[in-house]
């Protein structure tokens, strides 16, 4: 495969940009491919990084050959899109646990039980991950800016939210099978 190296002052003729595409369409859809597991989006990621190396209208990132940028690229870019997915998919998970309770089916008494079961649960877990879970769930601050009014790294207060979630489950789970 052939490398284009340009200066940072050069920009992108359209046929170097079409010459790029041409070459590396493929493989960069097979490496997204690869990491995604998924066709179309691995074909949105490659759309992406031409559509961003286009816009930037040169090749000032590209150190060493154009064909290692564009792998590195694609594989950051699949990366970021698998750990989108991932916390989107958490965050539905944790909030379908803590709705269980709005089931329709069950009756206003049930329901009125089991938030009081849950208010108690949270009081119950240690301070800190009471406080957080508090302003994560319900006054529905971001983490980054709980983990700053309180003081802790990022990676301390989602530890603190797991092991809440995991054992706030556990009580909600027996509070079902209680009625």
């Amino acid at each position: 495969m052939p490398s284009y190296s340009k200066s940072a002052t050069d920009a992108i003729s359209s046929d170097l940009f079409e010459e790029i595409c041409r070459t590396y369409s493929k493989a960069l859809w097979a490496e997204a491919y690869r990491i995604l597991g998924d066709s179309a989006s691995a074909q949105d990621i490659v759309q992406e990084l031409f559509i961003e190396l286009l816009l930037k209208n040169n090749l000032e990132n590209i150190h060493k050959t154009t064909r290692g940028y564009l792998f590195t690229a694609v594989r950051y870019k699949c990366y970021r899109a698998n750990r989108k997915r991932k916390i989107q998919r958490d965050r539905a998970e944790h909030w379908f646990e803590l709705q269980i309770w709005s089931e329709p089916e069950s009756s206003a008494l049930e329901q009125q039980e089991t938030i009081r079961g849950i208010r108690r649960a949270i009081k119950s877990l240690p301070i800190q991950a009471s406080k957080i879970i508090h302003a994560v769930f319900i006054e529905g601050k971001k983490r980054r800016e709980v983990a700053q009014q309180m003081g802790l790294s990022i990676n301390t207060v989602n530890c603190h939210i797991f092991s809440a979630l995991k054992r706030l489950k556990r009580e909600v789970i027996a509070l079902q099978i209680g009625f």
